[in-house]
């Protein structure tokens, strides 16, 4: 029942030790998490700014550009023009055009005529004819260089048209020499054409010879370009559409001069600001999410500059640490107060286990006491009432003196103890035979025990030592190997070095378990449970002797005897 009663304290004062451990994790858990949120929310706004400075950037280049291109020479034909404007400094790679207005088409692309020049205008006469008769041979000989009504060549329509076949070889070098005059919205439907058609080589031709990017050729298909574009009377502005973004100039004679920038060109100066942290490219409209970190600011109407954290994993590392050392505390919180209650019930079962040694201690003391003071009662009660005979009267005097120094020892061991333990009582050293006042102390106990078996090893050793307290500790260390063993002889031997005496007192009893070792020196402590049941000691005798060797500059402790029992060791500082 006492056990259960101790564990049951030792785990409420376990829960009890806990609460301030678990509240303060608690408290870091939410400390925690708050200082994920800011990790996350400082991303996030790292990464919206990041997005906008490059929306900004983006735009102080393309005005860079505005401006140069004001200032740039433009006189000359077309592609002298187009020369002019490729040497326009910028960090955009963008595409210089040149544009007529009426109707709106390319007037140069970035590659040369490789044929001689031609007026491309209204159908001749035989052309006319040959369209009249549906001559589609004739057609495509007398209508090579001619326009229908809403400006489009029509050669191509004529080669492409799916009633009569055509050999591809004729269209090829027609392409090659026209190429130059070909709008952007002409391209594409002859390219489309071709296609329904099946004529791979024609779509090939005509995307390599192009003679402007992509981009621009896909956003000139768009209406939305042709009214931005015309919308430009003056000085440089900027054009948006959804495919790009441009800056034009309206020359005098009605051209329109610029550079466009593509979503290419904008991705590819995009990408080149990435770093380890943050990714830019260029994407339609996203939503901005704070895991990770993404950010989307518009340029054009349907694409803008997003920008995403470049390492999310970093976000997580950033509050490792964080959550290690909130680990870390609640762990040795949790151990301390683990251990702050183990020790709390060690202390308690310490100081109850002490106190019944006490009560022991005092049993035991009062039974040594009474037990002399009965018999001097009796034998002087008997003196008293003249009970006894003169020829006895000389052994109750004896008697009643053994049983006087057996009571003097007992209250000078207490007093000795209590001095000692109080650090009251100092080593009074003087030079004597240590041999002779061992063997006076070995003569003492064997008079008192003479059933007592004990060897002697006391070579003639003269040192300065308290005589006194060497007969108490070697008294004391007597009385416990009979104690423990006492059918069995034990042995006290004397040896000395320049630096210390060591007194050996070897029994053959059961031994001290190593763990107790240490622990049987200490006041009211004694051995194995069992055996100090069936034996009565108070457990202040081997600490009177650890003290008797603190006082001489030395200490005690026990080893195993050959063959089994204990030998205890008194070393003594030895003064010369």
């Amino acid at each position: 029942m006492l056990t259960e009663v101790r564990l049951r304290d030792a785990w409420l004062l376990a829960i009890l030790a806990a609460l301030p451990a678990l509240a303060l994790t608690l408290l870091g858990l939410r400390a925690l998490r708050g200082e994920e949120a800011a990790v996350r929310r400082e991303a996030a706004t790292a990464v919206e700014a990041a997005a906008h400075t490059a929306a900004l950037d983006l735009e102080a280049a393309l005005d860079g550009l505005g401006a140069s291109l004001a200032t740039t020479s433009v006189v000359g034909d077309d592609l002298a023009v187009l020369g002019a404007l490729r040497g326009l400094s910028s960090p955009l790679a963008g595409d210089p055009f040149v544009f007529d207005t009426s109707p709106l088409r390319l007037r140069a692309p970035l590659f040369a005529d490789e044929g001689p020049p031609h007026d491309d205008g209204p159908p001749s006469a035989a052309c006319r004819a040959a369209l009249d008769t549906h001559d589609r041979g004739a057609a495509l000989s007398a209508c090579v260089h001619a326009r229908g009504p809403s400006g489009r060549f029509l050669f191509p329509v004529l080669a492409l048209d799916p009633v009569g076949p055509l050999d591809t070889a004729a269209l090829e070098p027609w392409i090659r020499q026209h190429q130059a005059r070909l709008s952007g919205t002409e391209r594409a439907a002859v390219r489309a054409d071709a296609l329904r058609a099946g004529r791979p080589t024609v779509v090939a031709l005509l995307d390599a010879t192009t003679g402007v990017s992509l981009d621009l050729a896909a956003v000139m298909l768009d209406p939305a370009w042709d009214r931005a574009l015309r919308g430009v009377t003056g000085p440089v502005a900027t054009v948006r559409v959804a495919g790009g973004l441009a800056r034009a100039r309206r020359l005098g004679d009605g051209r329109l001069i610029g550079v466009f920038v593509g979503p290419a060109a904008m991705g590819t100066w995009l990408s080149a600001r990435s770093t380890t942290g943050l990714r830019f490219r260029l994407a339609p409209p996203s939503t901005a999410r704070i895991d990770p970190p993404t950010a989307w600011v518009r340029i054009t109407p349907t694409l803008g500059v997003h920008v995403e954290h470049g390492d999310p994993a970093a976000l997580v590392r950033a509050t490792t640490r964080s959550r290690l050392v909130l680990g870390a505390i609640a762990v040795a919180g949790a151990a301390l107060a683990l251990l702050g209650a183990w020790l709390t019930v060690a202390r308690l079962r310490r100081e109850r286990e002490n106190a019944a040694l006490r009560t022991d201690f005092v049993s035991t003391v009062s039974h040594e006491l009474r037990t002399p003071i009965a018999s001097i009662r009796m034998l002087s009660e008997l003196l008293e009432q003249g009970r006894v005979s003169g020829d006895e009267q000389t052994e109750l005097f004896a008697a009643i003196a053994s049983e006087s120094r057996r009571m003097g020892d007992t209250v000078e061991r207490l007093l000795g103890f209590g001095r000692l333990a109080a650090g009251r009582s100092v080593a009074t050293r003087k030079r004597v035979d240590v041999a002779v006042v061992l063997g006076a102390a070995l003569d003492d106990f064997a008079a008192r025990f003479p059933d007592a078996v004990i060897e002697r090893e006391l070579p003639p050793t003269e040192a300065d030592v308290d005589a006194d307290q060497l007969r108490l500790a070697l008294d004391n260390l007597l009385a416990n190997a009979r104690k423990y063993a006492p059918k069995s002889a034990c042995a006290v031997r004397l040896s000395s070095t320049a630096d210390q005496l060591e007194i050996r007192v070897e029994d053959h009893g059961p031994g001290v378990a190593r763990k107790d070792r240490r622990r049987v020196f200490q006041p009211f402590e004694r051995g194995d449970a069992r055996l100090s049941a069936a034996t009565e000691g108070s457990g202040i005798g081997l600490s009177l002797v650890a003290h008797v060797a603190t006082a001489h500059a030395g200490r005690a402790w026990i080893e195993d005897t050959r063959g089994g029992g204990a030998t205890f060791v008194v070393a003594l500082g030895r003064y010369t």
